[in-house]
């Protein structure tokens, strides 16, 4: 009874969700009125449902025209039953081999994620999937660099076509990390990390997480029990 309660929820909120937050649309006179009364909202879309929404994939672009999520068979199972995003009335089911659990849709419709192929040398890159055109590029990683990515919503800003890496183990001796411009290919090092563990007193009890101004200037990471820091690109100071 319980599961059965929790579908009905689940597909009740994720059309509440479709009808009401993307797929609503104002008249003239409403859209420059606020909330005034007479406001008229219209249903766009219905988007049926197999399964429950995955938590963690469920996105909208800035214009609220274009809706990305995913579903799984059961509540918090990990079995996904797909990846699907929805453009222009269509929806399009992904390769989930290519756009799984870790991928996001930026503020301007691009979906975003990191593929891992060890068949090949690099063995990491970054995949970045137009809807609106269908045009689907792969950006590998430089060989000097080609560990673990995790391309997604304040690890990659969009105005540089920029990317800064996430370190997952800060245990390890001479670990760091790096910014990486995608468009042109080139990479800076970083010594925040080695800063940041120096501030702590050696260790960092877990890894600090790490956002990239559009310009590329400075990185901003919060740490656990320490704070909140600005480390400057092009000086490497941290504050």
């Amino acid at each position: 009874m319980f599961l059965l309660f929790m579908r009905k929820f689940q597909i009740i909120f994720s059309l509440f969700m479709v009808t009401v937050l993307l797929l609503a649309g104002c008249d003239s006179s409403s859209s420059s009125s606020g909330n005034k009364a007479g406001s008229k909202y219209k249903e766009i879309e219905t988007i049926e449902l197999e399964g429950y929404i995955v938590k963690y994939g469920f996105f909208l672009d800035e214009t609220g025209g274009i809706l990305f999520w995913g579903e799984e068979d059961t509540v918090y199972s990990n079995n996904e039953l797909g990846r699907y995003v929805w453009v222009d009335g269509d929806v399009e089911s992904l390769d989930m081999d290519v756009y799984g659990t870790a991928t996001a849709l930026s503020d301007s419709g691009f979906l975003l994620n990191n593929v891992n192929d060890f068949n090949r040398e690099p063995n990491h890159s970054l995949h970045q999937y137009n809807p609106k055109t269908g045009e689907d590029e792969e950006f590998l990683v430089g060989e000097d660099y080609d560990d673990l990515i995790h391309v997604g919503r304040g690890t990659y800003s969009e105005d540089a076509n920029a990317y800064i890496h996430i370190v997952t183990n800060t245990d390890l001796e001479g670990v760091d990390t790096y910014i990486w411009n995608v468009e042109t290919g080139e990479y800076t090092d970083l010594s925040i990390i080695q800063d940041l563990k120096d501030f702590v007193g050696g260790k960092l009890s877990l890894y600090p997480q790490l956002t990239l101004t559009n310009d590329l200037s400075t990185v901003y990471a919060i740490v656990e029990n320490a704070g909140i820091f600005s480390y400057d690109v092009a000086s490497s100071e941290l504050e």
